[in-house]
């Protein structure tokens, strides 16, 4: 199969929208950041920009939306790049969050919808990472947090996220389960060919606890979902934190379309 550096190179920039590109049923695009917008090395090919400024010149009614999992912070680069793409605003931290859009240079936003973690939910999952010594992440809107530092937190730093904030165990669990820390999500961080055993240990955690006679309580299954969102991430968020149920209102309240009336774009689980 061909990868996208090589497409790049043997492809040159499109000149044209495609001929059954139907632009009177679409009121809507959203694009997925990572993998999709942009490039592995998480840079913006300037075929992918050329493409967006002929859509823009074609349809300027056609709002265009950007859904990630990144945290808001972490996509002023192609905020900027993009700026004259007139944002319906932007969906980040895989759904959990929903922010108007204002101009790149400030990182000022409107919430417009919010979606964090159960204070208990978000504390059984750290809970988890503590007992077990999984190198975890906390996200909690631009900020992270992690009760323990870990060489592998550079990919944070190479998708343009905030470095974790180095935080005590003990204080970092409190604010988590009083709610004081509202968590968006929580991730956990482990290279390619053993993040399956990340899930698989999540799985095997309550058992565990319960054979040494710990008591943590079940893991809150119902109300959260366990997605692989890269590689080397596995993440947490709330059940209705997705990206689908953050377009749907996007498209339903900020531009009174149908979910049918949407063109989205995106390479991952988490899309």
């Amino acid at each position: 199969m061909m990868d996208k550096e090589e497409y790049y190179t043997s492809h040159p920039p499109v000149k044209h929208l495609p001929s059954q590109f139907a632009a009177d049923r679409v009121k809507l695009i959203c694009c997925d950041i990572d993998g999709t917008t942009l490039t592995n090395e998480h840079t913006l090919h300037p075929r992918t920009l050329h493409a967006f400024t002929l859509l823009r010149a074609a349809h300027p009614h056609i709002p265009i939306l950007f859904a990630t999992g990144r945290p808001r912070s972490a996509t002023l680069p192609l905020r900027t790049a993009l700026k004259e793409l007139g944002h319906a605003g932007g969906i980040y931290l895989n759904g959990a969050l929903i922010a108007s859009e204002t101009p790149p240079e400030t990182q000022d936003y409107t919430t417009v919808h919010e979606t964090p973690l159960r204070p208990a939910d978000a504390a059984w999952y750290l809970s988890f990472a503590l007992k077990t010594g999984r190198a975890c992440i906390v996200y909690s809107l631009d900020n992270i947090y992690t009760p323990k530092d870990a060489s592998i937190f550079h990919i944070c730093t190479d998708a343009d996220e905030p470095y974790p904030i180095l935080t005590p165990p003990d204080e970092l669990l409190r604010r988590v389960q009083t709610g004081e820390m509202a968590v968006h999500k929580v991730g956990f961080l482990s290279v390619p060919e053993e993040i399956e055993t990340v899930r698989t240990a999540l799985f095997e955690f309550e058992a565990k606890m319960k054979d040494e006679g710990v008591t943590i309580g079940p893991r809150p299954a119902d109300t959260t979902v366990v997605m692989q969102t890269g590689p080397e991430r596995l993440e947490i968020m709330h059940v209705h934190a997705t990206k689908q149920h953050a377009l749907e209102i996007v498209a339903r309240e900020d531009v009174g379309c149908k979910m049918e009336e949407v063109m989205a774009f995106g390479d991952g689980e988490n899309d």
